[in-house]
């Protein structure tokens, strides 16, 4: 007769001595032993509580992550892997690395191939495939227990620390942990009705895993131990079952292993070489660590509840069998992967799956108000601090979305870049660094990377880029010569400073011995076309001195309207962008850019309207006289169109 096992959720229940289900029954999805149940039928309410918190789940998951993307920085490792994508499919094949499987690569070619290979792009394919992995989390604890455990254990899931790392990073990890828990879902259903189709589809579903990484095995091992506990078939029956997909996934493997045969020897070597040893202990306790990352004592605490509340109702259940070996798989593990460098929490990414089925489980026999609070809770815990690198890792992430942004900013078609980064203790950067960046933000050209010898050619702006700021005075000089140093950006690792030409490299000399180069005149958007009233004028003015000035003078700029005069104006010392503000100060030999912001009268007429320098003595007011002034001893050098109403 059927009976329900003491403690056992609704849709899991033990049926004996019956092939076929009673009439009244829920629909059967297996015949014999302990037998998985599709959940019963939700009332309309019901039914749409769920999916309202489920789409709320997603949105907590995307808005978490997706406003981290700008300003976030790649690791070496994601650039290489776009990198290698920017051929044809052929060509991404064959730059796979020897220690990975080319399947994430094949799907990221094709990601890029319809997004770009802009940094956020890429990343958001990883997001995606995180909402993905989150609904295939709800489904796994829906069929264990209910679907308020399989609710709460996508929120925790979401949760982690190193979820969120993961879900951010553009990397065949998180691939992997979703096509994990997809065989997971797709042995469960197997097992509850084994047929040959399902059979074929599993076995299909673990080689696709190790075709995106071969730690994949663990997984795969995993979820043979976990219907193994689950499943009350004695084991001459149980093994027969797994033949099929066994053989399918270890057929579609074996040409994957066969052409990895060498890593496991490489990658001891590495490990005996580089790797420095680690107690087991300690090795253990901060691999458990890295799930949680900074939040060890909220996720600690939510795991003892979980996992309190889940022993007081089914403590004796299979599944709570299962879920500690689920656990504490890495404890094993660590002794059969370390010394091939395949114990990271990447590599057993799929244990947190099963301490979000853990707290699921446990908080979703809490009372109501309770249970909504901590879903709160965690949810809020999704925003939390990305970490921004793993504990093995020891090259820090290099600035390169944040300085490509701003270089993107300040950029004109004809720029170069020179680098000078020979630095002693400094982070090393790889080309394809370089390579990938300047193609996805310029992937037009207009960037161009020059060497020392090619300096002396006419590039009015260069961009010379330094470890900390700190460039060889050599080249420096040579990056100098017949430019002004300009804007300058950058952090503790890497700066970027633009030496530009004057417009007018004779220029108009003042009699007090000060030389005009010429000026540019911007708009807001750093164009020379047209302005509003209202609107701001940018004056950037190049000067020099012919020889060192006894005294400090102001210069004016001044919007000239005929038959008014002086409309507007802005009266200052020079606003040098690197370099002194006083005169007597500066240099023969040497450029100075200054900036100076006008902003036009309001209301003003359409119109052309000349822009007017002066030179003057600040104490007097006394105007200096060049060539070119006018009566007033003003100097025009440019116009501004203005349009209004």
């Amino acid at each position: 007769m059927m009976q329900a096992a003491p403690g056992i959720a609704p849709d899991v229940v033990q049926i004996e001595g019956l092939e076929e289900p009673l009439p009244a029954s829920p629909p059967i999805e297996a015949g014999r032993g302990l037998l998985w149940l599709a959940p019963p039928p939700l009332r309309a309410r019901p039914q749409q509580a769920v999916l309202w918190a489920m789409v709320i789940v997603f949105l907590l998951l995307f808005a978490s992550r997706i406003t981290r993307l700008n300003g976030l920085n790649l690791q070496k490792d994601e650039v290489w892997s776009v990198w290698i994508t920017l051929g044809s499919l052929p060509q991404t094949l064959n730059w796979v690395g020897y220690d990975w499987p080319p399947g994430h690569f094949i799907l990221l070619h094709l990601w890029r191939f319809l997004t770009g290979i802009s940094p956020f792009a890429v990343r958001v394919s990883t997001i995606l495939t995180l909402l993905i992995c989150a609904a295939l989390v709800f489904r796994i604890g829906r069929r264990l227990f209910d679907p308020r455990a399989g609710i709460l254990a996508a929120l925790a899931f979401g949760g982690f620390t190193y979820v969120i790392f993961l879900s951010t990073i553009v990397r065949g990890y998180f691939l992997n942990l979703t096509l994990w828990c997809v065989a997971l879902l797709l042995a469960i259903n197997y097992f509850a009705r084994p047929s040959p189709r399902r059979g074929i589809i599993l076995g299909v579903a673990l080689a696709a895993m190790f075709y995106v990484h071969n730690t994949a095995v663990m997984g795969m091992a995993m979820i043979g131990l976990f219907t193994l506990i689950t499943s009350r078939r004695p084991l001459f029956k149980f093994i027969p079952l797994w033949l099929p997909p066994g053989l399918i996934m270890a057929l579609l493997c074996l040409p994957e292993a066969l052409s990895k045969l060498d890593v496991l020897r490489i990658k001891r070597d590495i490990v005996d070489r580089f790797i420095p040893y680690v107690r087991p202990d300690t090795r253990l306790l901060n691999h458990y660590l890295d799930y949680v990352g900074g939040q060890p004592a909220l996720w600690g605490a939510l795991i003892l509840i979980g996992v309190a509340l889940v022993l007081d109702k089914w403590r004796f259940h299979r599944r709570t069998l299962a879920l500690g070996a689920w656990v504490l798989a890495p404890v094993a593990l660590m002794w059969v992967t370390w010394n091939i460098d395949a114990f990271q929490a990447r590599h057993l990414a799929w244990v947190m799956v099963g301490f979000a089925m853990w707290i699921g489980a446990g908080l979703a026999l809490l009372p109501r108000p309770a249970m909504i609070a901590v879903a709160l809770v965690m949810g809020l815990s999704m925003f939390d601090r990305l970490p921004l690198d793993e504990r093995y890792e020891t090259v820090k992430r290099l600035p390169f979305v944040t300085l490509f942004e701003e270089l993107k900013t300040h950029h004109r078609n004809g720029d170069a870049l020179f680098l000078d980064l020979t630095c002693a203790n400094c982070i090393p950067i790889d080309a394809e660094e370089w390579d990938y960046f300047t193609r996805a933000y310029f992937p037009n050209g207009g960037l161009t990377f020059v060497n020392l010898d090619q300096l002396d050619q006419r590039f009015e702006r260069v961009w010379y880029v330094t470890f900390t700021g700190k460039g060889r005075d050599e080249y420096r000089a040579r990056v100098s010569t017949g430019r002004a140093p300009g804007l300058t950006f950058g952090d503790e690792i890497l700066t970027f400073q633009r030496y530009e030409s004057p417009p007018d490299a004779v220029g108009v000399l003042f009699e007090n011995g000060l030389r005009f180069h010429g000026a540019e005149i911007l708009n807001d958007a750093g164009l020379p076309l047209v302005w509003r009233e209202g609107d701001t004028v940018t004056l950037r003015l190049w000067w020099s001195v012919d020889q060192a000035l006894e005294y400090d003078y102001s210069v004016g700029a001044y919007l000239w309207q005929d038959g008014v005069g002086v409309t507007a104006q802005v009266d200052a010392p020079p606003q040098v962008l690197q370099g002194p503000q006083e005169t007597s100060k500066w240099t023969p030999g040497s450029l100075f850019v200054e900036e100076r912001i006008l902003t036009l009268p309001y209301p003003l007429t359409t119109g052309t309207y000349p822009i007017m320098l002066s030179v003057y003595q600040w104490w007097d007011g006394t105007r200096i006289i060049a060539l070119g002034v006018t009566p007033d001893k003003l100097l025009p050098i440019g116009t501004v169109y203005v349009k209004s109403w």
